[in-house]
């Protein structure tokens, strides 16, 4: 079973980086693809810095039907931060864009695949801020 789901993961790490899965070409600062977490590693964390108005890409791999939260924070320095998730086709399928400085997002995928999670760094008063974004499964 773990030769398979390490075969999977490998393939659509493949996909990802070949650009394959028909989602736009990434940015320089897309995070690596994760691989979904085990019983012993319930959450993935994304972490970046980012400057005032400046965004990141971090990619997770979602099967339909699994619903997921995102929860989202940045550093004092941070005021406002914002996230919304794109769907494997490269939709927009939620978002939280409340002037403050953790966002929350609620999603169950209606398509398995490769999904976006954007972070844009609304506001920072000293460059750059950090944030953290949590996957929950």
């Amino acid at each position: 079973m773990t030769r398979h789901i390490t075969v999977a993961c490998v393939l659509v790490g493949i996909l990802v980086i070949t650009g394959l899965t028909g989602l736009p070409p990434a940015s320089p600062t897309v995070a690596a693809f994760t691989a979904a977490p085990t019983a012993d590693d319930p959450a993935e964390v994304f972490e970046g810095a980012l400057d005032d108005d400046d965004n990141a890409e971090h990619r997770l791999w979602i099967p339909a039907g699994n619903r997921i939260v995102l929860r989202g924070w940045c550093d004092g320095d941070c005021t406002d931060v914002d996230l919304a998730l794109r769907s494997p086709l490269g939709r927009e399928v939620a978002a939280d864009r409340d002037p403050d400085d953790t966002p929350y997002i609620a999603y169950t995928a209606t398509r398995t695949g490769v999904h976006v999670i954007d972070v844009e760094m609304f506001k920072c008063s000293e460059n750059p801020c950090r944030y953290e974004v949590s996957v929950t499964r």
